[in-house]
């Protein structure tokens, strides 16, 4: 590489860290977030154990509802 390339790709790699270092830096905005509570379940609703799981996942789902 010549001095004059090796000169600019150093200034574009200092810029651009010093670019990601300030936006990364930078205070977000404060916004009142809502909490969630997210419930992951896996049930088996087809197949042989239906009829035994489908009686839970509608107890479950009403419990959910409920709270």
């Amino acid at each position: 590489m010549l001095k004059g390339e090796r000169l600019r790709v150093a200034i574009l790699l200092i810029g651009l860290t010093a670019l990601l270092l300030t936006t990364a830096c930078a205070p977000r905005p404060h916004v009142e977030e809502k909490q969630v509570v997210k419930v992951g379940y896996i049930a088996c609703l087809t197949g042989p154990a239906a009829a035994i799981m489908q009686v839970g996942w509608r107890n479950l789902v009403d419990y959910l509802k409920y709270f």
